[in-house]
């Protein structure tokens, strides 16, 4: 049993736990296609009435760029002025929340149900450097402290049983700990993970009645469950969620809606 900031978890020697997970997932192709892609099956079993997309937190940041070079230095070394995330951020206290929904709509991008951060870095190709330059964010593989304690609050009032699996990720090419399975309070679970730099890849309540996903490789977090719990997270004023369809894909190489945008800077 670990306890950290009055924070109780328990470690779970017996891996079945987690199988309904593991055979109820779709097999990831053997070989990727950028046409085919990843659909959502492959992360998560299709099993629940409904699926929200909580979109990765982002927040404004310190441009130093500017601040540290003149705009005829900018010049000599092709720096772009970046004006479009320029003006998006420059009303904003630095730290502040950025929604991807505001993002979109600076950067020509489409917000629908298969977005991922990729479709930013196409609207930016000339100019790669621009995101990190003014946005931080979003992360891979994790919420935000104040998201996760928020998905946690709504599971604990949307769902019959207070208490819930999760594992963490294993990561190729990493070292992983042993000790992949875990049992505690939803509510602890924020608190558990705080100081890991990628949270639980999924949570789930003994009833199977919801799944939480974060895969290490997404910049957003998928939930599927009940349709209640589903129009109560869209409802939240902390998570950016979006509902998804079981038969969208979740790779970065989704394809935006035809004709649905152009390339801004």
């Amino acid at each position: 049993m670990w306890r950290s900031y009055n924070v109780i978890v328990k470690s779970i020697e017996n891996a079945s736990s987690f199988e309904w997970i593991r055979t109820g997932r779709q097999p990831f192709p053997p070989v990727y296609s950028p046409n085919s892609g990843v659909p959502l099956a492959c992360v998560i079993p299709l099993q629940f009435e409904r699926y929200a997309k909580i979109l990765h937190r982002l927040d404004a940041v310190e441009d130093r760029v500017d601040h540290s070079l003149s705009k005829k230095e900018r010049a000599i070394l092709h720096i772009p002025d970046c004006v479009s995330i320029k003006n998006l951020v420059a009303s904003r206290p630095i730290g502040s929340r950025i929604f991807w929904k505001e993002a979109a709509q600076a950067l020509g991008v489409p917000y629908s149900q298969e977005i991922t951060h990729a479709w930013f870095s196409r609207a930016l190709e000339l100019n790669p450097l621009c995101w990190p330059r003014f946005i931080a964010g979003p992360a891979d593989g994790a919420l935000d402290f104040d998201e996760c304690r928020e998905l946690a609050s709504i599971l604990v009032k949307s769902t019959s049983e207070h208490t819930c699996s999760f594992r963490l990720p294993e990561i190729p090419y990493l070292g992983t700990d042993q000790r992949l399975l875990f049992e505690g309070p939803l509510e602890d679970v924020p608190e558990f993970f705080a100081n890991y730099q990628f949270g639980p890849e999924y949570w789930w309540p003994q009833d199977h009645q919801w799944c939480v996903c974060s895969d290490y490789d997404l910049t957003f977090t998928i939930v599927g469950g009940p349709s209640q719990l589903i129009t109560t997270l869209l409802k939240s004023q902390v998570l950016e969620c979006i509902e998804i369809s079981p038969m969208i894909r979740v790779d970065d190489a989704a394809p935006p809606p035809r004709g649905s945008y152009e390339a801004s800077v």
